[in-house]
């Protein structure tokens, strides 16, 4: 139980990363656009 929670954290931390990436991709995209 303990080593899926572990595995879980990471697929979090992951997807958490993934999605600020493309926030930053996306406020970029935005800036250069005004």
């Amino acid at each position: 139980l303990w080593e899926r929670g572990e595995q879980l954290a990471t697929r979090c931390e992951e997807q958490l990363a993934g999605a600020r990436k493309r926030i930053e991709t996306a406020l970029a995209s935005t800036e250069n656009d005004s």
